[in-house]
């Protein structure tokens, strides 16, 4: 769209409609602050739509937002429009990394500016940083989606005032604080480690769960457990590297978790995909619609898919699981990956294009 057909005349509200169109071209950024330097009427607008989500990945674009903060003319309106903010240096570049974490006293100043804060992600800082910065740190109230390395070591503390948290992201092994079950009252949406997992889950509302480490069969038996024991049903729930004896044992496990409508299977380990007899595993589920299952290794990789045969076995299988409607198989390693997704159409298994 372009932006100088639009008649500055018209109300400030389809001005806004015309940019928020605007802001879904690849040259987003590029075109709103071009707008944004156009005139009065749009600058407030196009600043809105352009400070809403800021993403930084490397260290100076650290201190040009904070300068952008710091403007005397707009920067306190320009701190109220920020919604998300995510660090995302390259992991693989080292000094990108170590040049972002020289940056923490600025990145807390920046977050102890923005009140209207939703979604924050600093998983990149590490956990010794992401301690530093918790300590102390500004209360965003608003706060809904939480991605980190670890919970900070003052975490009841951290949490006290960020009450509106629905979704915690978190991979960090290792021991966790205490006072884990007078944090978080309102999550919904949890992925991290299974022995954190089973911590969070209980009593709280999660609907959503994912972990994000292999986990050990007792540790699986452990969290199927504390899924059970949320205050709604469980309905998604997506595990990583997972082996295949697992995968029997958690699809045994349908007497706890039969309310699951999607579920998510990534496996490391040596499942032919022609033998799919994780299908059979699936009585039980009767609300699951749709499961993908992953194969992401050598072993998997070298073990050709079949979709022919896999197409029997999901028709030969269609009574097992009769609300299943939709079934993805990845299979690969990188830019070798395929996708396959099929469909039940009129009680019969067909491969999507």
């Amino acid at each position: 769209m372009d932006i100088s057909v639009v008649p500055l005349s018209l109300p400030i509200e389809i001005i806004c409609q015309a940019l928020e169109e605007l802001s879904k071209n690849d040259h987003k950024y590029q075109n709103l602050k071009s707008v944004a330097l156009s005139g009065n009427k749009l600058h407030a607008a196009a600043e809105r739509l352009l400070y809403k989500s800021i993403v930084l990945g490397k260290a100076d674009e650290v201190g040009a937002f904070l300068n952008a903060l710091k403007c005397k003319i707009y920067g306190n309106a320009r701190a109220g429009y920020v919604k998300t903010f995510r660090l995302t240096p390259d992991a693989r570049n080292g000094p990108a990394l170590d040049a972002i974490l020289t940056k923490t006293p600025e990145i807390r100043m920046i977050l102890a500016t923005v009140p209207n804060l939703m979604e924050l992600d600093v998983r990149a800082l590490g956990r010794s940083t992401f301690n530093e910065l918790a300590e102390g740190a500004t209360c965003h109230p608003k706060l809904r989606a939480l991605t980190i390395p670890s919970l900070p070591s003052n975490s009841v503390q951290y949490f006290a005032d960020q009450v509106n948290i629905t979704r915690l992201w978190t991979d960090y092994i290792g021991e966790f604080p205490s006072g884990l079950s007078d944090i978080l009252p309102n999550l919904e949406d949890v992925a991290g480690p299974a022995a954190l997992l089973c911590e969070l889950i209980p009593g709280r509302p999660v609907s959503s769960v994912s972990t994000l480490l292999l986990p050990r069969r007792s540790e699986l038996q452990a969290l199927c457990k504390a899924m059970s024991e949320s205050t709604v049903h469980v309905t998604f729930f997506a595990t990583i590297w997972i082996r295949e004896l697992e995968v029997e044992a958690f699809l045994a496990m349908a007497h706890v978790l039969g309310h699951l409508e999607s579920m998510e299977i990534q496996c490391r380990y040596h499942y032919p995909p022609y033998d799919y007899l994780w299908l059979k595993g699936l009585a039980g589920y009767n609300n699951l619609r749709y499961i993908a299952y992953v194969y992401s290794s050598e072993q998997a990789y070298n073990a050709p898919h079949d979709n022919e045969t896999f197409l029997e076995a999901l028709q030969r299988n269609r009574t097992v699981c009769p609300t299943l409607e939709n079934v993805r198989v990845i299979h690969g390693i990188g830019a070798d990956t395929r996708r396959f997704t099929y469909a039940k159409q009129h009680a019969t298994w067909k491969l999507l294009p």
